[in-house]
Parts: structure tokens; sequence; C-alpha cells
């Protein structure tokens, strides 16, 4: 048998034995940078974290991983956010972080999306890492 064919088989036999990183750690994962870029493009309008503030423009992120769109008790959602009815998991968050009025046309958001793909990816990376109640896994 080839290499190539023997290396192939081999990867398919194994692959299921080991976890699948989520989609952002495939991605990039930069911790470090996704605090950065949360701090400077959603901070401003989002809460994150168990000490986040409260009244800001736009909903609190804590645990928004595998959340319904428009579900944090007592925001005001547009009605376009409302009806959106979208799941936040890592492939639509990307699509939202890049444009969140091509994604829901109407949001209220006034941010106009993030172009890089690794900051996306490393936003998302970092929004993975906070539970419900803004404590951060280890």
């Amino acid at each position: 048998m080839p290499v190539k064919m023997r290396r192939a088989a081999f990867l398919f036999l194994v692959a299921p034995l080991f976890p699948q990183a989520s989609f952002a750690q495939q991605q990039a994962g930069d911790l470090a940078n996704g605090a950065d870029v949360f701090a400077k493009q959603c901070a401003p309008c989002h809460g994150l974290g168990v000490d986040f503030k409260t009244g800001l423009a736009g909903p609190p992120l804590n645990g928004i991983i595998g959340k319904k769109s428009a579900q944090a008790p007592g925001f005001n959602y547009s009605p376009q956010m409302r009806s959106a009815r979208l799941t936040w998991d890592a492939p639509m968050l990307a699509r939202y972080l890049k444009s969140p009025k091509g994604t829901i046309p109407g949001t209220r958001m006034l941010f106009n999306g993030l172009a890089s793909p690794k900051d996306i990816a490393d936003v998302i990376a970092l929004l993975e890492t906070y539970n419900d109640n803004g404590a951060r896994a280890q």
C-alpha cells in the first residue's frame, strides 16, 4: 500500500478517538487578541464577564454560544432581531460579526463589522470561554 494511502487510512481510523476542536479554535483561538478586539470593538456596547456593566447599548454576551438570538432578559431588541430566530453558534457569529446589517437587515446594532477573519475567530474563541454567569472556563 502506498504511503499516502496508509497515512489516510491511519487518520481515518484514529480521528474519531480525538475530540474535535471548536470552530474558533480551529480558525485561530488567540484569546489575547480576542480580548483586545473585544475591548476595543465590542465592550463599549456589550457586557462580558462576572462584573459586566448593565445598561449598555447592547445585551450582555455571557454564555452567548449556543443561545437563541434576542434572549437576554430585559433587553429591548429590534423587531428584526426578535424575528431572526438565529442560534449563536460559531459559524453564525462569524457571519454576524463580519456584517451585522448584512446578516440581519434592520438591526439596531450600529457596528459595521470586523474585517479580519482572524479577529472574528479570536473574538468567538474568547466568547466561548464565558458561561452564562460570566465565569471563564479554565
